[in-house]
């Protein structure tokens, strides 16, 4: 159980390549097992959102035109000089 919520702490400090290498038997195998498959999404889920955000970064880096993005509240979210 120890392993798992250091795991989990790692995790939650933003270490996504976490994983739970442990040898256990019944309910915490599969618990470990769940938690390796929860984090290697979250990795590959964090990869493609990081490379979109780099590529929209690099758009707005690259057009003439002055781009305001705003949120549902109106609130200005971005903006490229």
């Amino acid at each position: 159980i120890i392993s798992i919520k250091n795991a989990m702490q790692s995790i939650a400090d933003g270490d996504t390549g976490t994983r739970i290498f442990e040898e256990y038997k019944d309910e915490m195998k599969e618990l470990a097992n769940g938690f390796n498959d929860m984090s290697e999404k979250l990795e590959v889920s964090m990869k493609s959102l990081e490379d979109k955000t780099n590529e929209q970064g690099a758009l707005l880096e690259n057009i003439n035109a002055g781009i305001l993005a705003i949120n549902y509240s109106y609130g200005m979210i971005m903006i490229n000089e």
